[in-house]
């Protein structure tokens, strides 16, 4: 009995070594996935984030990547993170913010959102945001990013003005203008002026 109890020892022990050396493989694993994913996420353009909404209307981040910042001007450990960028949207688009949050939680659908913000240093920033929702326990959690935009929306303004400054050139000279198909020669528009000239 006594050899029994030494060799169910001995197995025991066995058993709790081997269990050890699996959750240290399985830690380490876990670890290099975790290393994995943060370089993955250091390498997008935008900031990655996880935000929560509770039922009791407690709201607050559980991830906020380093890039906010660069993109945003923002310490990503800021406790007060939801409030302080809620507050950087300048009064014209913050209810908008707000209530496009309020509306995907509610729904608990895609959060979809792009805003004016001014940075902590002044400069005024066009920000899009995106997340998808997943219910988990009581509480629902965004995953999503936040782009800058600003320089996309510049460009969009500059060919609208660019647009505009030709339409009014085209439309208002009183020289005859026509614009044709090279291929054939085709007239295929013409200013007022063309148009009193040709008929």
């Amino acid at each position: 009995i006594e050899k029994e109890k030494k060799d169910n020892q001995q197995r025991l022990l066995k058993l709790a070594q081997n269990a050890n050396i699996v959750m240290e493989q399985s830690k380490a694993a876990l670890q290099e996935k975790e290393r994995t994913l943060l370089n993955t996420i250091t390498t997008l353009p935008g900031v990655v984030y996880q935000f929560y909404a509770r039922p009791d209307g407690t709201t607050g981040m559980y991830f906020v990547s380093a890039k906010s910042r660069d993109v945003l001007g923002m310490d990503p450990r800021d406790p007060y993170f939801v409030e302080n960028i809620t507050q950087s949207f300048v009064p014209e688009d913050r209810p908008l913010f707000l209530a496009s949050i309020a509306q995907a939680i509610q729904e608990c659908t895609e959060w979809r959102f792009e805003g004016r913000r001014l940075r902590p240093d002044g400069s005024l920033h066009w920000i899009r945001g995106n997340s998808l929702p997943v219910r988990t326990g009581d509480e629902i959690v965004f995953t999503g990013f936040l782009l800058d935009i600003t320089d996309s929306k510049l460009a969009q303004q500059e060919l609208v003005e660019s647009q505009d400054k030709f339409s009014k050139f085209f439309n208002l000279s009183p020289e005859m203008i026509c614009i044709t198909r090279i291929s054939d020669g085709t007239i295929l528009d013409g200013n007022p002026a063309a148009t009193q000239l040709t008929g």
